[in-house]
């Protein structure tokens, strides 16, 4: 599953916006647990990406969210799989997300 979410940022960093998606998701999530956040270029803009992985009604998930902020807005990219299926899913959302682009 892959889908596009837009919130407005109110003019916070990306670095500050994803402290607090972290702490949110914490506080939502069942079974939250961060992998890894990275830095990516999104769209020609620096971006970052957070691996997590929780639990959806009993079904053990991974995620790869791509957050990128332009002009107050985050756009997020959430790619979700089957705990232990990201592996097989990287290519098709790398191909998604490396054809992202805001106008």
């Amino acid at each position: 599953n892959i889908n596009i979410v837009t919130e407005r940022t109110g003019g916070m960093s990306l670095e500050n916006y994803m402290t607090l998606s972290k702490t949110n998701m914490k506080k939502m999530l069942a079974n939250f647990n961060e992998i890894e956040i990275s830095d990516k270029t999104i769209s020609d803009l620096p971006g970052s990406v957070m691996h997590y992985q929780h639990e959806y009604s009993g079904t053990p998930l991974d995620v790869k969210a791509y957050i990128v902020i332009k002009d107050g807005i985050a756009y997020l990219i959430n790619c979700t799989v089957p705990r232990g299926k990201l592996g097989d899913w990287m290519k098709p959302i790398d191909d998604v997300v490396e054809s992202f682009k805001i106008n």
